[in-house]
This record gives C-alpha cells, structure tokens and sequence, in this order.
C-alpha cells in the first residue's frame, strides 16, 4: 500500500455542499438574480454619492466617508449571511435570497423622504462644532455616522445577496473554484453594466429620485422572480407582487418630489449652516419665497438655478453657487474676461476659457474686438444652466466668437497646438474633489506651454475658506512656472491672479483706449470701473512682493500630492480667511515709493480732491474696508485754502478736528495725548498710493501740546515726525524730530528720532 494513498475510500469523494441542491434552472436564476443585484448596488451607489456630494459637500473626504459607509455595510452584510449559515446550515439560501432583495427595495423605499432632511440636519451638527482641527474629525465622524444610519439597512442585504447566491450555485465542494467565480464574474459584470447605464445614461435622463425609485422597484421585482424560483406558487407569487405594487405606488405618490432648493441650499458652508440650523419647515418655507429655474441631474453634478425673492439668481452645482448675478460676483466674472484683455502688451486675439459657468466671462471676452475664445464646460447641465444668464452674459451662447467644448479644460490643452493669447482659469473651489488639479505646477506648464510669447493667464482664487497656507502655496506654485505674477481684488471674496513671462506695466493711454470701447464701457462703467484709475485701484499686490514673499520653493502643490484638495475642505469647516492680502496690500504704500501699475500713473499724474472722491466708491466694492476708510471725505484737502474746519463736516472726525482748533495754548497732557491717538490714527489709516492726507489738523495738535512735559510729549513727537515723513514732508518731519532730541528722549526713542533725522537727510544726533 502506498503511504500516501487515503486510508479511507470515502476521502475520495467529493464532498456534498451542505443544504439543499438545485436544478440547472434554479442556477441561472441565482446567477441572473447576482448580476441584477450587482447592477443596482451600484445604481444605489451612484445615486448616493451624489446625493452625498449635494447634502455634505463635493470634497473627496465625503465622498470616502460615503464609500465607507458602503463597504461596511456590505462587509456587515457578508459577516452575518456567514454566521447564520453556519448556526443553521439547513437554511434554503434561494427563499433567503429572494426575501432579502425584497428587504432592499424596501428599505431603499423607507429612506427616500430622509434625503430632503439631511441639509438642515448636517447644519444643526455643524453649527455646534467650534472651528477646530479637532471639531472637523468629529464633524467627519458625525458624517459617517449619519450615512451609516441611513444606509445600514439596504447595504447589509446587499451585502448578504453575494454569500447567499454563492451557496445556491456551488453544490459540490468539486465546483467550489468554479462556482465561485462564475458568481463574482457575474456579479463583477453586473456592477459594471449598472454603473455605466446609471451614470451616463439613467441619472442624466431621468434624474436622482426617479433612478432611486426603478432601482427599489427591480429590487422588489427580482425578490418576487426569486421567490418563484425559490419555490413559491405562482398564485402566492402574484398576490405578493400586487401587494407590493400598492404600496410601491401609494409610497411614491405621498413621498413626492424632492424639494432641490432645499438639498441644494448649501447648508454644508460656514456661511450658511445657522441658517440650516434653523430646521427643515423654517428653512423650507424661507426657500419658497424663491423658485427654481431650472434643475438638472447631469451625468456628474446636480445643477440648479435659483432665483430669490429679490430677484437674484444662482447657478449652483452640488448645491455649491459657481455663479450668479449678484454685484460681487458680477465683477468678478466680468474682469475675469476684461482684466487680462486690456492689460495685454500687444495685440490679444485667442482666448481659453476654463469653465463655462453663467458666461458672463465669455461675453466679456468677446466685447473687445476681433477676440475669439475656446470655452471648456465639465458639465452639460450648466451649459443649459448658463442661458437663464443670457441677459447677463451678452448673448455669449449664441456668438459666433464663442466655441464651447465639452470636456476636461487639461484634456483639451493637450490635445490641442493652438497657442492662446489669454487663458482664464475659472475653475471652483478647490475643495471641491478634482478642481485642486487646476491649481498644480502641472497644470500651469500645460497653460504655459500653449501661451503665446507675450500671453497672460487669469487664474481666480476665492480669499474665504481659504488659509494662508492655502494662499501662500498656491502663489508659490504658481511663481514656479511664471516669472511674474500679480494680485488682483475686485471685491472682498475673490482674487485674480495674473500670471505672465514678462512684467506688465500699465500704459494709461492704451487703457483708456480699450476702455472706451463701446461693449467695455458698456459693461464696466456701471461698476464703478471706467477709467484707468479705477481698474488699477483693484491691484493689490506686485510682481516683486509676489516673487519676494512667495518664493517658489517646495513645498509646492503637485499632482501627485495634491495637498490643496485635502487641506481646502478643513479651511471651508473652519470659515477660514487668509490675512495675507490684507497684510501686504500695497495700495497703502504712498506713490513715490508703490511698485503697483497704479503707483506709476499717480506719480506721472497726481490726482486732484475730484477724482479721488470719485473714486470712493470702486475702493468700497474693491474688497476691503481699510482702503475706502483711506478715502474718507473728513481727511480730504479742504476745497479752499487753509483750514477750514467749517468744511470737514458730516463725520465723526468733526468733533475731533473742532476739539483741536479750539484747544488752549498750554492744554491738558492727557487730553493731548487722547486726541492725538485718535487723529493720528485717522491720518495713518488714510495714508494710500492715490493720495496723502492733509496733516495740517495733526501738526495743530502737536504745535500747541508741545510744551507738556517732556515724558508725555516726547513718544508724540516722534510719533508725529514718521507720519510726517511717509507723508512725504521731510523739512518738518526734521524740525519736529529735532525739537525733541533737544528736550531729551530715552534710548529707545531716541534711535526711533535718530532713523527719521537720517530719512529726512540730517546727520545723526550726538
């Protein structure tokens, strides 16, 4: 006998599958049944990331959270279909099989009316989360948890079907290997077919809801096929399918139509979670004052344009507004197109444009003469989605100038030897899952290389949600593949960056040229946009501040680590907004020293008190606060000689400035140094490229408190004489600084005296 033959005959048998065995019939019924089953898991799937994506926000974080959620619920699925066969070997896996495709129809069914809820219930989490690092994980974790809940049901019996048709077509341990993978063949067929029909071809025709709907009906209908396979009579079969076709349709008619200004309000947005918060009723009949447009479900987004009440309209995609005509962003898809068009050295022709949007930047675009532009739309919902702006736009959709492109903007440039006069990269934000690969050094060398010798790209950046990281390296990475780049703000939530081979310099004639172009100031005079002045007031950072604080060194963002798009959903949690911008602006450098376009016009033609209360108001709409300050009307020369108080009336500074005239000769030190804090902030604050306010009311104060005693007076003096040499007054600055080393001043004071003599051109003191 040989020693490695089996000692027991029996061993060479194949070993019976325990339960029930199945007719040939049955098999090809389970195996329809899997790859039925396999296709809706995935239309399921793909319907909830969607909806993920609308109620939660685009970033890839949810959209893991989601698969997640998914997984685990199949995985839940598969553990317990393991336990259950083997604590009752004997169960019929084909009855349990169809049973279970009835629970996930149903289930599917049960938790429609929820979808519409969760905005306002995400909200009410999150606006009781502080603004940290730490808050966002449990926010994260909270996200899980609330998909988990929703999905729990329908995706454990999904996760059951696959162990249980397995069983039914592997009958002998001798077909394992077989049986198996023609199950997972199947079912992998199965997930394929779904995906591609629900994607491309379900969801764009029909919408979310109704492609929610047929999956829970062919899940019901496949259980009822299953069941008759199983077994079950046909009489029995027929009531249950009748049964369910009631309820089926009773159910669909009382859930009714989602409500999309609901689900698409945003909620997920720092901005607007307290509004969310406030419950789903409240927030319901505050949408209603409005109404919808217009709402698709595309093969990638759900877009949607709403309008308010007050006659505002928003073009949302994922219940994020890329769009809408507003006054704010109005500027900015208008100079979006404009503002690289009339900064242009030569003569510009071919433009690219990222993203279609409401158009307005496309037909800003083709307001200068002889342009042409290649526009590249993602979405075929916002194309539609885009003519509810035609009267914004200027017909954009409709020119002959305009070829719209649908696809990937990268794709396109690749494909593509055209050399572009203009790129403008408009894209979303880049928190969005996807939209930070438009902010990589990859994608700046494809722009690059399809720019002509003197082109210029516009890229847009959002300055909310947004840290200074964020800024920073997004400016670096820009700075490594272009030698030049600019800071623009046309308004306080967004900035353009103007990215060039060669510096830019502003020819005001050229300017007022291209302004005066009939469609240019058509457009721009209405925003306060129509002269030079007015347009290069919206500059506030240079060329070489740019390449001085943001050298283009690494880290930089990358596509193959895209560090922007997992970095932007934290700051979008925490309502970030970067001080960078502020903190550099360069409007409050006085002409004679500002490296901005603006500074070399106002050097070569110094404004008068007219244009400068003209331009009061492009600074309010010009984002932030400090430069329309800069411009108040109690700090402007007066319009006679000398001063007249009378005239600097309608402001709070009045009583300041009547205080002062009205002072004694020897006042109280207190009251001196009171009331020069408070002027000669006003006059610091004031200070800007476009004009140097009138220190006459200050040098008053100091003239008459001069003669305090010393250790009061000193720390103003000193004070008073730097302002008056960034005022561009070095003669008194000299005098006044002098005064004060004569009376004595302590060390530190002294250098600070010590550094304005030597500014305004005097020897050191001894």
């Amino acid at each position: 006998q040989r020693l490695d033959a089996p000692s027991d005959p029996a061993e060479t048998a194949p070993a019976a599958a325990a339960g029930p065995r199945y007719g040939p019939w049955q098999i090809r019924v389970a195996m329809i049944g899997i790859g039925v089953g396999g296709a809706l898991s995935m239309l399921y799937e793909l319907v909830w990331v969607r909806l993920v994506a609308i109620v939660f926000g685009s970033s890839t974080q949810s959209f893991s959270l989601m698969l997640v959620s998914f997984i685990a619920g199949i995985a839940l699925g598969g553990a317990l279909v393991a336990w259950d066969l083997k604590r009752r070997p004997d169960r019929d896996p084909f009855w349990a099989f169809g049973w279970v495709e009835l629970g996930i129809g149903a289930s599917v069914l049960a938790i429609v009316p929820l979808y519409e809820r969760l905005p306002t219930l995400f909200a009410a989490i999150q606006s009781t989360l502080s603004n940290t690092d730490g808050a966002f994980r449990l926010l994260q974790a909270s996200e899980a948890l609330v998909l988990l809940g929703l999905m729990v049901v329908p995706t454990t019996l999904i996760g059951v079907t696959l162990p249980l048709a397995t069983r039914i077509c592997v009958a002998n341990l001798s077909d394992l290997g077989r049986g198996v993978g023609s199950v997972f063949a199947v079912n992998t067929v199965g997930t394929l077919v779904g995906a591609s029909s629900t994607g491309l071809v379900l969801i764009p025709l029909l919408g979310l809801q109704p492609v929610l709907y047929i999956g829970a009906f062919s899940s019901l209908a496949l259980g009822v096929v299953l069941l008759l396979a199983a077994g079950m009579s046909r009489q029995r079969a027929g009531q249950l399918a009748a049964a369910l076709a009631v309820l089926y349709a009773l159910f669909t008619v009382s859930a009714g139509p989602w409500d999309y200004s609901v689900l698409t309000a945003g909620f997920f947005q720092p901005q607007l979670e307290a509004f969310g918060a406030e419950g789903y009723d409240s927030v319901r009949a505050r949408m209603q004052t409005g109404k919808i447009l217009f709402q698709a479900d595309g093969a990638d987004t759900t877009v949607v344009v709403y309008e308010s009440a007050e006659g505002e309209r928003f073009l949302k995609v994922n219940g994020k507004t890329d769009a809408s005509n507003t006054l704010e962003d109005m500027r900015t898809q208008l100079m979006l197109g404009h503002l690289p068009l009339l900064l242009h050295p030569g003569d510009p022709k071919r433009v690219f444009v990222v993203g279609l949007g409401s158009g307005v930047t496309a037909g800003a675009v083709i307001q200068h003469p002889e342009t042409s532009v290649d526009v590249v739309e993602l979405s075929r919902a916002v194309v539609h989605a885009a003519r509810y702006f035609d009267d914004v736009n200027a017909g954009a959709l409709d020119s002959p100038r305009v070829n719209l492109r649908l696809g990937d903007a990268k794709d396109n440039l690749l494909l593509d030897d055209v050399k572009y006069d203009v790129v403008i990269s408009e894209p979303s934000n880049p928190w969005i899952a996807g939209i930070a690969q438009l902010f990589t050094v990859e994608w700046f060398q494809v722009v690059d290389a399809h720019l002509a010798d003197d082109g210029i790209l516009v890229q847009w950046l959002q300055i909310y949600s947004l840290d200074d990281e964020s800024l920073s390296r997004t400016l670096r990475t820009i700075g490594a593949v272009f030698d030049h780049v600019t800071v623009w703000r046309f308004n306080a939530s967004d900035t353009l960056l103007v990215a060039s081979r060669q510096p830019l310099r502003a020819d005001r004639e050229l300017l007022a040229r291209r302004l005066a172009v009939p469609g240019v100031s058509g457009q721009l005079a209405p925003q306060a946009l129509g002269t030079p002045e007015a347009l290069l007031l919206n500059q506030v950072l240079s060329g070489a501040t740019v390449r001085a604080r943001f050298p283009a060194v690494p880290p930089l963002h990358r596509d193959v680590y895209p560090w922007l798009e997992y970095k932007a959903p934290r700051s979008l949690f925490r309502g970030d907004s970067p001080t960078l911008v502020d903190a550099l602006d360069e409007r409050f450098v006085p002409a004679p020293g500002n490296p901005l376009m603006i500074g070399a016009v106002v050097r070569e033609s110094p404004l008068d008190r007219d244009q400068i209360a003209a331009l009061r108001e492009t600074a309010g709409r010009a984002g932030g606060s400090r430069l329309l300050a800069s411009m108040d009307a109690a700090l402007l020369p007066p319009a006679g000689a000398g001063l007249d108080y009378a005239a600097w009336t309608g402001n709070t500074a009045v009583l300041d400035l009547e205080a002062i005239a009205s002072l004694p000769t020897a006042p109280d030190p207190e009251l001196c140094v009171a009331l020069y804090k408070r002027v000669s902030e006003r006059v610091r604050t004031a200070v800007s490229v476009v004009w140097l306010p009138d220190a006459a009311p200050l040098d008053a104060l100091v003239t008459r408190c001069v003669g305090g005693p010393p250790e009061k007076m000193g720390p103003i003096q000193v004070d008073f004489a730097e302002l008056l040499l960034t005022l561009g007054r070095p003669d008194r600055a000299r005098q006044v600084a002098t005064h004060a080393r004569k009376r004595g001043l302590p060390a530190p004071l002294a250098d600070r005296a010590d550094r304005v003599l030597a500014g305004a051109g005097s020897p050191r003191q001894k």
